[in-house]
Formats: C-alpha cells, sequence, structure tokens
C-alpha cells in the first residue's frame, strides 16, 4: 500500500468518524426537541385542567 492509499483510507476513516458524530449530535438534539414537546403538552394539558378546576368551582359557589 503506497502513501496515497494510506493517506486516502486514514482520511476516509476520519470521516466516517465524523459523520457518525454528527448524526449521534443530530439523535441526541432529537430526542430532546422530543422531551421538551412531551413537557409543554403536559404542562398545557395541567394548566387547562387547572383551569377547569376553578370554572367548575365558580359554577358551584
Amino acid at each position: 500500500m503506497n502513501l496515497i492509499e494510506k493517506q486516502t483510507n486514514a482520511f476516509i476513516k476520519k470521516l466516517d468518524e465524523m459523520q457518525n458524530e454528527r448524526r449521534e449530535l443530530q439523535i441526541q438534539r432529537a430526542e430532546e426537541r422530543k422531551q421538551q414537546r412531551e413537557h409543554q403538552a403536559r404542562e398545557r394539558d395541567r394548566q387547562l385542567l387547572r383551569g377547569d378546576s376553578f370554572a367548575k368551582a365558580r359554577v358551584v359557589s
């Protein structure tokens, strides 16, 4: 194997590593966005339920 082949193979290996890191970061960010959306949905539901409870309390009293 000559020098050019060695350098080419090393470059390809490094490129593959960088692409894998990028893919892992994209997956991680997607998971973080998913968790954030779930948290916002739970918070919104909680506020709606609390609002419904207040509305019921006002109607009853």
